[in-house]
């Protein structure tokens, strides 16, 4: 079953990795062709402890786009992951997860600059994210240079 919104179909969700393989080929191939390059990126963390079961779930998708992207030399492929585990080495893994959608709502209302965030982020034991989800600041230079990485890549 398709969504569809103001008259636009968007894509499904995916009820396994196979049909998710499926789903992220095509709109490789809609992509591929309209850009010189494409980047791919391994999805992150639901929760910083990467050992919790959705995060062995994002890792098999993580492996999946991988693959997919492997197969196509105008794809390449940004593993967020293995950074973000490498970065969360040698550190307290907090349990904290995200708890909600008021919880979003909430912290986007009242933390207000990027030190807040920070602070909020270091109260709940995270060091990636503010919520489990959400990148505080050292979660987004991370991202931010693996893209200026990549980017310097492309001819």
């Amino acid at each position: 079953m398709s969504v569809q919104i103001s008259g636009s179909i968007i894509q499904p969700w995916a009820k396994d990795v196979a049909e998710f393989v499926v789903y992220y080929q095509k709109t490789l191939d809609l992509l591929a062709p309209q850009a010189g390059r494409v980047f791919t990126v391994s999805p992150l963390f639901i929760g910083e402890d990467a050992s919790n079961g959705w995060n062995q779930n994002l890792a098999a998708l993580a492996e999946a786009i991988q693959s997919i992207s492997a197969h196509d030399e105008h794809v390449g492929y940004i593993n967020l992951r293995a950074d973000f585990i490498a970065a969360l080495d040698n550190h307290h893994i907090s349990p904290y997860q995200l708890t909600g959608a008021i919880r979003v709502i909430l912290d986007a209302v009242l933390l207000r600059s990027g030190a807040q965030v920070d602070r909020q982020a270091a109260s709940r034991g995270l060091q990636l994210t503010l919520d489990g989800v959400h990148l505080n600041s050292r979660g987004a230079r991370l991202v931010a240079g693996r893209f200026v990485e990549a980017i310097k890549t492309v001819n």
